[in-house]
């Protein structure tokens, strides 16, 4: 798949009921138990796999893109998981993701170096990323990549946790399409722009890890509640006039909130700077997110 070693993931499983007891947080998805039906995963793998390959993907991309959804579905974060294949799968075949670009250096400078991923599969550029900063930081102590033209990468710590894995201390964050609010505003103008981070604690043991959107809720749960035709819970979010919803449909086309109020918010600006300003992309309503078909994503990460 990569230069990475094997890395032996946390144990398989499907959320069970102590997970759906856990979840009772205000943030978590609403599930539909009675409507739920469990896939074993090296299906859903094979089957995900198959999707992006006929969506024009390599053998190896698909893998990879594949095992990120699966992975994340079996984390329990279904709002990352194979749900979103039917999405990236519209893009490739749009032509809005290019199924065959490859990562190229712009900027090689010891530690630093700066990707353009030319419209590329996020996955594919977070992958590379990750390695090109594992192996720049054994060489000088740190590895900062920079990454433009990228594409959404699903959950941002199946990369911090690889990076873990190879021994290193990982962060990891990325530009996201408009879904928020300046502090105070009514206009989708910020992305929830979510970060990770991820750090090994001793041999054997899975990492310590974070991952986490500047939103209150990642926008992935507001549309697995409209899959499910379930409300959302009061709080997430305001619909297109500035009136609290619980109806999702109304929060997408609305804005979701920040966490912890204008800190949040604040936090997502930065997020645009370190992740597109700063390599040399785009930002806030210049990115597209992978709820639509058309149009370049734009979207950059910093590793």
């Amino acid at each position: 798949m990569s230069g990475f070693p094997n890395i032996a993931f946390d144990p398989p499983r499907f959320a069970g009921p102590a997970d759906r007891a856990q979840d009772g947080r205000k943030n978590a998805a609403p599930r539909n138990a009675a409507a739920m039906t469990a896939i074993p995963p090296a299906p859903l793998l094979a089957f995900a796999t198959e999707s992006y390959r006929r969506a024009g993907l390599g053998a190896e991309a698909a893998s990879l893109c594949a095992d990120t959804l699966v992975q994340a579905d079996l984390w329990g974060h279904q709002s990352h998981g194979v749900m979103r294949l039917p999405w990236y799968v519209a893009r490739l075949r749009s032509g809005a993701c290019q199924a065959a670009a490859v990562p190229q250096l712009v900027v090689d400078a010891g530690a630093i170096a700066v990707v353009d991923g030319h419209d590329g599969m996020g996955q594919v550029m977070a992958d590379f990323a990750a390695e090109e900063a594992v192996r720049r930081a054994r060489a000088h102590g740190v590895g900062v990549v920079a990454l433009r033209h990228s594409g959404h990468f699903g959950t941002a710590m199946y990369f911090t946790r690889r990076v873990a894995a190879a021994g290193c201390i990982g962060f990891l964050t990325t530009t996201a399409s408009p879904s928020m609010a300046p502090w105070g505003g009514r206009e989708k103008k910020v992305g929830n722009n979510p970060w990770s981070w991820a750090a090994p604690v001793g041999e054997g043991r899975p990492p310590m890890v974070l991952d986490i959107a500047n939103s209150g809720v990642a926008r992935g749960k507001v549309y697995l509640a409209q899959k499910s035709g379930e409300a959302i819970p009061p709080g997430w979010a305001l619909d297109a006039a500035g009136r609290p919803t619980t109806d999702p449909a109304a929060a997408i086309e609305g804005i979701i909130l920040p966490m912890a109020g204008h800190k949040g918010s604040g936090i997502a600006v930065m997020m645009d700077v370190l992740a597109g300003v700063l390599p040399g992309g785009v930002f806030g309503s210049g990115v597209t997110g992978p709820y639509r078909a058309e149009g370049r994503s734009g979207a950059g990460q910093l590793m």
